[in-house]
């Protein structure tokens, strides 16, 4: 069995002849799971291969800030990154349910971690920075007042003195996967 997750392939041959016969040969669907049909000769019909997309979506965010808090700026920072980056492709397609309604969401994971602190944050998006990957942030500037006083709060603070609330980002699994190793999921 030949599994190409780089390309979502999946090739699956019968070796047991005098010459190898190709059972399936096909594109991995872009649902989560791809099920071996029953009857392949020693392939359990259990088995289930994930379709492990190369790209998803990491937010990590600030454990000292309030729970409603952080979740409104997780929202907001959601927003900001999927409209900053109009070329990037954010994975998103329709979820239609059996009666024609839209359900519109991103298939590519959207893991979420949480920062000990703002400077562990700052550190983090100063590394995506270097690396030109996309993400969105929300500071402590992004709560006072108005959307104009926000924007003049921000403008008027050095970023050394933000306090980060989270970040977002999207990219590939392995980039990010080293960026955000040495943070915990948000329980």
């Amino acid at each position: 069995m030949i599994i190409d997750l780089e390309n979502n392939q999946i090739s699956i041959l019968r070796k047991n002849t005098k010459r190898p016969v190709l059972l399936i040969d096909t594109k991995i669907p872009d649902s989560t799971t791809f099920r071996i049909p029953h009857g392949f000769g020693k392939i359990h019909t259990n088995l289930i291969i994930l379709n492990m997309t190369s790209r998803k979506f990491v937010a990590v965010l600030n454990k000292k800030i309030e729970t409603g808090k952080v979740m409104n700026a997780l929202a907001h920072m959601t927003v900001g990154l999927t409209n900053s980056y109009p070329d990037q492709d954010m994975g998103v397609i329709n979820y239609k349910d059996k009666d024609g309604g839209a359900h519109m969401a991103s298939k590519f994971p959207y893991i979420i971690l949480r920062a000990d602190n703002s400077n562990k944050i700052r550190t983090l998006r100063n590394s995506l920075i270097e690396k030109r990957i996309p993400f969105a942030s929300f500071t402590s500037a992004m709560t006072v007042g108005s959307w104009e006083e926000q924007v003049a709060a921000s403008e008027s603070t050095p970023e050394a003195e933000l306090e980060y609330y989270g970040i977002c980002m999207l990219g590939e699994r392995s980039d990010l996967d080293e960026l955000t190793k040495k943070f915990s999921l948000w329980i």
